[in-house]
């Protein structure tokens, strides 16, 4: 009797512990939901690329609540619109963190304000996913960055197009701090490789005159063509390039930013089709989980499609509820250490955070674009490829006159 009375009392305990771990009154008739915040653009110029990722991101959170939330308690989101703008998005961070009170912050796309949305973080001691491709530009204790780094796409691309394609390269970007930081990488790789650069030009967004590029392209002929424009603009350079007929055949090419959602929402593909692309993710992977996971997303979402960053942002819910089913807490600072080394089984397979808590080992793939919108996967990397985010940048000072340059360009078409 006494033994099961002790067992009693050890399990009551043990429930009302778990209770108050997570905030909740043991005796209270209403459980109050965890609030989390989900920050994309809805709207604007990014609307079509990040509604996706948006809708990922909620899909995880209503498979979490489903299956009981996190510590008894619902995951509540809260969806506010960055309207592809910089200075939206530092406001409606700020509204999450300072108004909402959310736990932690899914999303944000980070071009401009860096620094900013970083200052606003540690003000209020919390927490960014973020699921989008990542330059090394900057880091923050206060971000999990579960999207590619920069080292991720260069390294794979580089080393497939010496082995398969040739060793003279030719590298076009978008005249800001991302492509800068890009083409820095590929430069360092290919001379450690013996291979040359013929060619390296940038252009400002919305360009439409690429002649003299492409005039550049058929003097220096070139084994292979490396591509971080904006995909607008890429899309109209490609038409250009097949025009002066140059095909994909002729001098393959690899576009740093094509995604399945970017190729759904062309309406003409034809010039894009043959073109490579490298993520660690592609709707195609051929495995039952990531089949299961494609079917669930449709329904979900009512989208059709579903690219890198989608499922990068659907990682990153399940490595922050790991964490806090973990820890016990929400808050920002038992949380944190707790990424460290966390694995999870990712529909493109397994991610795993390194011992930092700040970054993810994934592994590559390269894909090839089809007629249908989609990508054939070519190659994929044996391993998860470690994240090394600042290996494009040699120096403090070197980023800074990177950034510098960046921000004086006024040239439309410029030769490096």
């Amino acid at each position: 009797m006494k033994t099961s009375i002790s067992i009693f009392i050890i399990s009551f305990l043990l429930i009302k512990f778990n209770f108050l771990s997570f905030g909740i009154p043991f005796f209270s008739e209403k459980i109050i939901p965890i609030k989390v915040g989900v920050l994309y653009s809805t709207t604007g110029f990014r609307a079509k690329d990040e509604l996706p990722v948006q809708q990922a991101t909620l899909m995880a959170i209503d498979e979490i609540n489903k299956k009981g939330g996190l510590g008894g308690r619902l995951i509540q989101p809260i969806i506010r619109n960055a309207d592809s703008d910089p200075q939206t998005t530092v406001l409606e961070l700020e509204k999450l963190l300072a108004v909402d009170k959310v736990s932690v912050v899914f999303g944000c796309w980070i071009q401009d304000d860096r620094n900013t949305i970083i200052d606003i973080l540690e003000k209020y001691q919390n927490l960014l996913i973020y699921p989008f491709e990542f330059d090394g530009v900057f880091e923050s204790n206060n971000i999990v960055f579960v999207g590619m780094t920069a080292n991720q796409q260069v390294t794979p691309t580089v080393s497939y197009s010496l082995k398969n394609f040739g060793n003279r390269f030719f590298l076009i970007g978008a005249d800001y701090v991302y492509s800068h930081m890009i083409n820095r990488m590929i430069r360092d790789q290919v001379h450690a490789k013996g291979g040359q650069i013929v060619g390296e030009y940038y252009v400002t967004s919305n360009s439409t005159n690429f002649d003299e590029m492409i005039k550049e392209i058929k003097i220096t002929k070139p084994d292979v063509i490396i591509n971080s424009m904006l995909y607008t603009d890429a899309v109209l350079f490609y038409k250009e390039l097949r025009k002066a007929g140059i095909t994909a055949d002729q001098i393959p090419t690899f576009s740093l930013n094509t995604t399945e959602t970017a190729l759904a929402n062309t309406e003409n593909i034809d010039a894009l089709i043959g073109n490579h692309a490298t993520w660690s993710y592609f709707k195609t992977i051929n495995t039952p989980q990531n089949q299961k996971f494609v079917k669930e997303f449709y329904k979900f979402s009512k989208l059709t499609e579903i690219d890198n960053n989608a499922e990068a942002a659907y990682i990153g819910v399940y490595l922050w509820f790991q964490a806090a089913e973990e820890t016990g807490h929400t808050d920002y600072k038992s949380l944190k250490q707790d990424f460290d080394d966390m694995r999870f089984m990712a529909p493109g397979g397994p991610v795993t955070i390194d011992n930092e808590g700040e970054y993810t080992w994934k592994r590559s793939r390269i894909g090839r674009v089809r007629s249908d919108k989609e990508f054939d996967i070519i190659w994929q990397s044996n391993d998860d490829i470690e994240p090394q985010p600042s290996q494009s940048i040699h120096s403090y000072r070197d980023l800074e006159d990177i950034i510098e340059e960046n921000s004086d360009s006024e040239a439309v078409n410029e030769k490096k």
